[in-house]
């Protein structure tokens, strides 16, 4: 259902902050409440600063979620730099051609010439 161009600012603008309050409220009614609300606004065609509003909102609550997994990731295995060393250092050892660590090879030559 859209809202027509003929009804009152204040109820657009009431509609607007109160799927703003649904979508903070909780991060399991973001995907829904942001769907919902790019469709009434795309249908009722508002004002810019309307979807301005709902962009910045849902970009906030989105960084939000996405820092604290991150955080919540980087505590669980330790500090934060540690980790992403370790993560970075093991990728680069499982996607590279060389797949062993430096000086494993001399050791093992060493080991077989003895």
């Amino acid at each position: 259902m859209s809202i027509g161009k003929s009804e009152l600012q204040g109820e657009r603008i009431y509609l607007l902050v109160m799927g703003i309050g649904k979508i903070c409220g909780g991060v399991e009614g973001v995907l829904v409440d942001t769907s919902v609300y790019f469709h009434m606004i795309w249908v009722d065609q508002a004002e810019g600063i309307c979807m301005e509003m709902v962009l910045r909102v849902f970009l906030r609550v989105f960084l939000r979620v996405f820092l604290r997994v991150v955080l919540l990731l980087f505590t669980l295995f330790g500090g934060g730099a540690y980790v992403l060393n370790d993560t970075l250092i093991a990728w680069y050892y499982r996607n590279n051609t060389f797949k062993e660590p430096y000086g494993t090879k001399n050791l093992q030559q060493r080991k077989t010439k003895a």
